[in-house]
This record gives C-alpha cells, structure tokens and sequence, in this order.
C-alpha cells in the first residue's frame, strides 16, 4: 500500500522544487509556462534564420573554392573543411534541438499547465466547499 503511493512520485529538479518554495507552486508554474513558450519559439526562429544565412554563406564558399580550382591562388582546402565542419555542427545543433530540446519544452510547458490547472481547481473546490458551509 505504501510502494503504491511512491509509483507515482515525479522527478522534479532541486532548482525546481527550490523555485517553488520560493515562489509558492502555482506563481511558478505561472510564470514557466510563458518563459518556455517563448525562449521555445524564440529559438526556433533563430535557428531557422541563422540556418538559411549559413547555408547561403556555404553556396558561396562551395562556389569560390570549385571555381577557383584551377587558378593561380586557388582557395584552401583548409579553410574549406573549417566551413564544412562549423557548418555541419550547425546542422547538427538544429537536428538536436528540433527533435529532442524542442519537444521537451513544450511537453514540460504543458505538463505545467496542468498542473496549475489542477491547483486552480483544487482551489476552486476549497472555496466552493467553505461556501456551501456558510450556506447551510
């Protein structure tokens, strides 16, 4: 009977539950919600932005260096692989944060929305029943 209570105990982070002790439960989880959004959302664009000038600046370099193969200065082969390799670890970072940083982010936004909801009602429930007995 005991175990069963600890089944359902959540990981939560000691800088979470600190805030929380700090700010009270339901403050936290209101002010989380929107900081995730948009720090997720905020990323997102400058990734995508950041991508699209990179891989114009990559055309440019694969261009310069193909072109300039047969010339009296011909472009290094190690600047080159130094643009290869930024622009890969780019390309990398936005596979990283779009399949995995992203998605956590938005399931931890809405796993606290749910929970501020399910403080909301229990407050709710509390008020409703002190209500109902000064009612009666």
């Amino acid at each position: 009977m005991i175990r069963d209570e600890f089944k359902d105990v959540k990981k939560v982070s000691s800088k979470e539950s600190r805030k929380k002790k700090e700010m009270g439960e339901r403050n936290f989880y209101a002010t989380q919600i929107p900081k995730l959004k948009d720090i997720t959302h905020a990323m997102g664009v400058s990734t995508v932005i950041t991508d699209v000038m990179l891989g114009l600046c990559y055309i440019m370099i694969l261009l310069v260096y193909f072109l300039s193969r047969n010339t009296e200065e011909p472009y290094s082969t190690t600047k080159f692989i130094i643009w290869t390799a930024v622009f890969g670890a780019c390309v990398i970072f936005n596979f990283v944060w779009f399949l995995i940083i992203k998605p956590h982010n938005l399931k931890k936004a809405e796993r606290y929305k749910t929970e501020l909801e399910k403080i909301n009602r229990e407050n709710l429930n509390k008020l409703a029943s002190g209500y109902n007995k000064i009612n009666k």
